[in-house]
């Protein structure tokens, strides 16, 4: 596990954690999926938000991405699942079982956003099932795992 830094290359195994105040951006180069930090403004009043890394991840990835909402307060990450599922990409939802409080994934799963939804243990074990289904387009054989601040986690699915 790692802090971003700007313009690491995103890479199988490697789980990457946003810096505290930035943006993180996921942008392609050739064969080459690079973590861009940046100063943009705050979305849903925060930095780093869900909603500004999926868009970016979606456009970088064709859509070709699972999300997984894992806790987190608000309604941040929704409008980026909803970019995510326009697009042909998977959410995955931590179910409300061992929660105290319980907010972006309650979002995503009531607005129908959420293909699946798991207790925090079966998260992983689920992404994973659903990897060794999917097609994939060369740039993501770069596979990248990452959390935003422990609210969330993107892998390219393969």
């Amino acid at each position: 596990m790692v802090e971003a830094t700007d313009k690491m290359e995103a890479i199988a195994g490697r789980v990457i954690i946003t810096a505290g105040g930035k943006q993180m951006k996921l942008i392609s180069r050739g064969d080459r999926l690079l973590v861009r930090l940046t100063d943009d403004p705050l979305e849903n009043g925060v930095r780093p938000s869900v909603d500004y890394t999926l868009r970016s991840a979606v456009a970088a990835l064709d859509g070709n991405a699972l999300a997984v909402i894992m806790t987190g307060m608000g309604r941040d990450g929704l409008e980026g699942c909803r970019v995510l599922k326009q697009a042909g990409g998977y959410v995955f939802a931590r179910n409300q079982s061992d929660y105290v409080v319980y907010g972006m994934p309650k979002v995503v799963i009531e607005q129908q956003l959420a293909d699946r939804t798991l207790p925090l243990g079966k998260l992983a074990p689920g992404a994973s099932a659903l990897e060794h289904r999917m097609t994939y387009p060369q740039i993501l054989r770069n596979s990248l795992n990452f959390r935003v601040r422990g609210t969330e986690g993107l892998a390219p699915c393969r």
